[in-house]
């Protein structure tokens, strides 16, 4: 009887088999396609050459998304377009975040996106050797309420210089030199002036940009949430692999002509961009990280350019990404292809 049963397997026809085995290997993603709308910061070079990766190959194929994909000039307008329900998803730094959940508070942070610099610099040639020399000096860049303040501040304080006293400042970049003696900035037109060799600098912060979802999206869509992240953890692999490639696409897009040095000065602070295995790639917010997005909460509300404090801990939920890591390795890894070409080299 048993022979009989075993015998009988070989009588399953082959093309079953092998969907079968398709659908074990792409992690059984099935079912109707959930439409989700992500915005971005276009010419933010990691978070641009993610968002390109899932545009330009067929990684999304493989999860039951639609993607409307919304790039942004700057973190005002992304915001806006988020406060006023055009957005399921944001990709943005911590600073704009706590800005979003001032006044938007319906917003959850699944996961992190990137690690990002954040300059303190002067001229090649300048005489300026350490922060401590800044005293009595002008530096320009140090827009109010932003991650460039908090980042000065901190930079200026810890070489034991009163912030408020012994430096002052000018709120944007400028181009002029002879106006300042240092300018503070983020990428990558701070990692451009590095690779031609024109700027030195005095400090590198570290700033965290992370992934928002609306709870409204939540509350109808949960069960692709994962997924989604899934999809992240994919592009992150992706660009690690294919720097080039998802640079070119970036650059395409964003309008930017930046030497492959710059690139990789921007994103000499992600440890996902050297990626060359899956055990290499992490979405995760560790304590350090909560600790920095409190931080940069804290530090708005002491400038007051919003209304209210925010607790960032409250609003941040690592489960669906631990469920997307869990899927993602437990799945057979698959070459992405380019849309309408090869595989990726």
């Amino acid at each position: 009887m048993l022979k009989g049963k075993i015998a009988n397997l070989w009588n399953i026809p082959a093309s079953l088999i092998i969907v079968v085995l398709f659908f074990i290997g792409c992690g059984g993603k099935s079912g109707p396609a959930v439409n989700v709308r992500i915005g971005w910061r276009s010419t933010h070079p990691l978070q641009g050459q993610l968002i390109q990766s899932l545009k330009k190959t067929d990684i999304l194929n493989q999860y039951p998304l639609s993607v409307d994909f919304k790039g942004f000039d700057d973190a005002m307008n992304l915001n806006e377009a988020a406060r006023t329900g055009q957005l399921d998803v944001v990709l943005t730094d911590a600073h704009s975040a706590v800005k979003l959940l001032s006044l938007d508070d319906n917003w959850t942070i699944i996961g992190r996106v990137s690690y990002d610099r954040i300059p303190l610099y002067v001229p090649r040639e300048s005489s300026i050797k350490a922060i401590s020399d800044l005293k009595r000096k002008r530096i320009a860049g140090v827009i109010p309420g932003t991650v460039l303040q908090r980042e000065a501040f901190k930079a200026l304080q810890t070489a034991g210089l009163d912030p408020g006293r012994d430096v002052k400042y000018v709120d944007r970049p400028v181009k002029d030199w002879n106006r300042v003696h240092a300018q503070i900035s983020t990428d990558p037109a701070a990692a451009e002036l590095e690779a031609e060799g024109k700027i030195r600098n005095l400090y590198v912060g570290k700033g965290v940009s992370i992934i928002l979802i609306a709870n409204s999206f939540i509350e109808t869509h949960s069960q692709v949430v994962p997924a989604l992240l899934e999809a992240f953890l994919d592009a992150n692999l992706y660009v690690a692999k294919n720097p080039e490639k998802a640079a070119e696409w970036f650059q395409e897009e964003a309008g930017l002509q930046l030497s492959p040095k710059a690139l990789r000065i921007c994103a000499s602070l992600e440890p996902n961009y050297r990626a060359w295995m899956k055990g290499h790639v992490s979405m995760n917010l560790s304590e350090l990280d909560l600790e920095a997005l409190q931080a940069a909460a804290d530090f708005i509300k002491e400038q007051n350019p919003v209304e209210k404090g925010v607790d960032m801990q409250a609003h941040v939920d690592l489960h669906y990404l631990r469920e997307a890591e869990k899927s993602w390795w437990g799945r057979r890894d698959i070459e992405p292809k380019i849309v309408g070409g090869e595989s990726a080299p």
